[in-house]
């Protein structure tokens, strides 16, 4: 993860961020994007009110989606439609930044971690695509 940090600072690419729900896309470099659950009206981080006292917070995760040639690969999923209760579009808004930006690209999802709110995740965009796709093969490479 550390060397797709390095090398998204140091691209020439221009970052540029649009949000879909719950969601902040942003453009890394040509191809590579990272797509937080935080946007304007509940941005990531701690929130402070006029007199500096915390307000709220929003403990948001970061997912990588990765475009190549033929396949996309996106790593880790968001905090799920539960955790996200501020905007009840999350799953739709998730699902829909996906299929707009892989196209006809075979999608590998891969998790650095897991715990219930991603495998929700999972879950719903599997369900998704096996209803879209005809011939769709799921293939488990977990260790």
């Amino acid at each position: 993860m550390s060397v797709l940090m390095s090398y998204c600072k140091s691209s020439r690419a221009e970052q540029q961020s649009v949000t879909m729900g719950p969601y902040t896309v942003t453009l890394l470099a040509d191809g590579i994007y990272n797509i937080k659950d935080g946007n304007d009206s509940n941005p990531c981080g701690i929130h402070i009110d006029e007199n500096g006292q915390m307000k709220g917070m929003n403990n948001c995760s970061d997912m990588y989606l990765i475009l190549g040639r033929n396949k996309a690969l996106l790593i880790d999923l968001s905090n799920s439609a539960q955790r996200i209760t501020w905007d009840t579009t999350a799953t739709v808004s998730l699902q829909t930044i996906v299929d707009e930006h892989i196209g006809k690209r075979d999608l590998i999802i891969t998790v650095t971690h897991t715990h219930m709110a991603i495998i929700q995740v999972c879950s719903r965009l599997l369900k998704k695509i096996l209803k879209q796709a005809s011939g769709f093969r799921v293939r488990n490479s977990a260790a």
